[in-house]
């Protein structure tokens, strides 16, 4: 097992091994740039899992229903889906495309925002969307967020490399600036972002925005109209190697309507389990 010593960054020039262009430790570069040898290929997935996972849980801070904030510490399932993503994305090189359900209260939406903030935020010209089925669960989302990002930039103090300015922070939007290794210094044209959108608000994300990262939560509500809503967003990602786009829900019971709610989840699982979606159901 790699020693979490072998994956510290660097502390004094802010950029000294072009980080802001590919944000790897050099051990990690080095072995992702090394030829794909049979022999070397679990070798490499781990490490890339490792480091994924020790960026969040040495950086990443939670608030529990208390209201206390705590470290962020994967639990076994986490931990499965990492791996499961790593896979995917740096052995088999390959689009991620999953359908997941879920079920409540294992903190199936925090891992998945932490995620995707980390590999937007720590890659050039990334762009990430992230859209729930209501205003207060995007609202809840966005506080997620920027509670990674506030604890990220305390967490800067000891790590420059984090220090990686915002050029917008709101609701709706985080975007941040890009390092120009030529100019030595942030600018404010080109960067990543992540937009934050609510199904049924007459949004449908942006098709010119040419979203890379794609996360739909809470699919599992029937209120939304999740095909049209998915739709052109699902066309505009690149079917290509880094791309992820997620569709996560949990049927659940409708006291109003004293009925479950849930059909388009389970179409969905229907279609991925007949091999006519495109995705990969996930549980």
């Amino acid at each position: 097992m790699l020693e979490r010593k072998t994956l510290d960054f660097p502390t004094k020039n802010p950029d000294p091994h072009g980080f802001m262009q590919n944000p790897l430790p050099d051990n990690i570069r080095s072995a992702r740039e090394t030829a794909w040898k049979e022999g070397d290929r679990l070798r490499v997935w781990k490490i890339m899992a490792h480091y994924l996972r020790w960026t969040i849980e040495s950086l990443y801070k939670i608030k529990t229903q208390s209201g206390e904030v705590i470290p962020f510490r994967l639990h076994n399932l986490q931990l499965r889906q990492l791996d499961d993503l790593v896979y995917e994305l740096f052995e088999l090189k390959r689009p991620v495309r999953w359908a997941k359900g879920k079920p409540r209260r294992i903190g199936e939406s925090t891992f998945w925002t932490a995620v995707l903030h980390e590999l937007t935020r720590f890659q050039r010209h990334q762009s990430t969307l992230i859209m729930s089925n209501k205003a207060g669960t995007t609202q809840a989302l966005y506080r997620m967020i920027q509670l990674y990002e506030e604890q990220m930039r305390i967490s800067a103090e000891d790590y420059p490399l984090l220090r990686i300015p915002l050029r917008q922070k709101n609701l709706n939007m985080m975007r941040w600036e890009d390092f120009d290794p030529e100019r030595d210094r942030f600018v404010e044209e080109g960067g990543s972002f992540m937009r934050l959108e609510t199904g049924g608000s007459g949004n449908k994300g942006a098709a010119g925005d040419a979203f890379r990262l794609v996360l739909y939560d809470e699919c599992g509500d029937d209120a939304v109209d999740w095909d049209q809503m998915t739709g052109v967003n699902d066309q505009c990602v690149p079917y290509e190697a880094g791309t992820i786009i997620i569709k996560t829900g949990a049927a659940y019971g409708d006291d109003g309507a004293k009925q479950i709610a849930g059909t388009y989840l389970k179409q969905l699982r229907d279609q991925c389990l007949a091999g006519v979606s495109g995705y990969t159901w996930k549980f």
